[in-house]
């Protein structure tokens, strides 16, 4: 269970870090993907938030 916490809090860092740095410096992404990706990695997060809550008790 640790380690499925672990990942769901690389994918929500990982997910906004490539999403800036690739509209920044490669290609323009278009809203709605910007939209996507942000909802999903806010969503990791809150599933991180969520497991590691349950993991301290």
């Amino acid at each position: 269970m640790k380690n499925k916490n672990i990942w769901l809090l690389l994918l929500s860092l990982g997910l906004c870090s490539s999403t800036i740095l690739i509209d920044r410096f490669i290609v323009d992404i278009p809203d709605w993907l910007a939209i996507i990706l942000a909802l999903i990695a806010i969503i990791s997060l809150v599933g991180f938030f969520f497991t590691n809550r349950v993991l301290k008790k």
